[in-house]
C-alpha cells in the first residue's frame, strides 16, 4: 500500500480521547469515514487521497481512547463493580 493519511490528529472529547486523519481542503464537504472491525484506518489510505484531491474534507476516526478507567470501553460493557 503506497498511500498514506498523514499524521494523525487528537481531540478530547468528554471522557474520550480519539485520534483521526484529517486530509483535504477544511472548507471542502466533509466526508466522514467509518470502519469495523476487524479494519483499521489503514481501509481507507487509497480512497481518502482521492476523496481529498476532488475537493472533499476526509475525516476518518482511528483510535479511541478512554480517558478514566471507571469508564467503560463499550456500551455493552458494565462498570465493574
Amino acid at each position: 500500500m503506497s498511500a498514506t493519511l498523514g499524521p494523525i490528529r487528537q481531540v478530547e472529547a468528554g471522557e474520550l480521547s480519539v485520534g483521526f486523519a484529517d486530509v483535504g481542503p477544511s472548507d471542502g464537504a466533509a466526508v466522514l469515514l467509518l470502519h469495523g472491525w476487524p479494519y483499521d484506518i489503514h481501509s481507507y489510505a487509497e480512497v481518502a487521497p482521492f476523496l481529498a484531491d476532488a475537493g472533499f474534507r476526509v475525516i476518518v476516526p482511528h483510535l479511541r481512547r478512554v480517558r478514566h478507567p471507571r469508564n467503560p470501553r463499550s456500551a455493552l460493557r458494565p462498570l465493574p463493580a
